[in-house]
């Protein structure tokens, strides 16, 4: 479960740019 908070992550980086 922890490559899904990765991917969380990454997600809400890109969104926030």
């Amino acid at each position: 479960m922890e490559l899904l908070s990765k991917s969380f992550l990454h997600t809400a980086l890109v969104e926030r740019q």
